[in-house]
């Protein structure tokens, strides 16, 4: 939930190959799109408040993030491919 209305900034378009090296390693099944994809890399920077993906809490408390996200969408249809915490771009 966003506390803070997020702003872009960063918004390129690219190939899904490259959006992946923006990425960088991770946990995610990056081999469910072609290559060739044509996807809007965009990061957002902002204020939200998250709850901790932690499977051994029953009720975990939400936390406050304040930083950059990034998200991937396809060029085509905007469907979301993928989005996770990044570093927020210099000025």
């Amino acid at each position: 939930m966003w506390t803070e209305y997020p702003s872009a900034v960063l918004t390129k378009e690219m190939s899904y190959a490259d959006a992946v090296k923006w990425i960088g390693v991770g946990d995610g099944e990056y081999d469910l799109w072609p290559q060739e994809t044509r996807v809007w890399f965009v990061v957002f920077k902002g204020r939200w408040l998250v709850t901790p993906l932690d499977p051994t809490q029953t009720n975990p408390t939400p936390l406050n993030y304040e930083g950059c996200i990034f998200s991937v969408f396809t060029a085509r249809d905007g469907e979301l491919i993928s989005l996770g915490d990044s570093v927020c771009p210099a000025n």
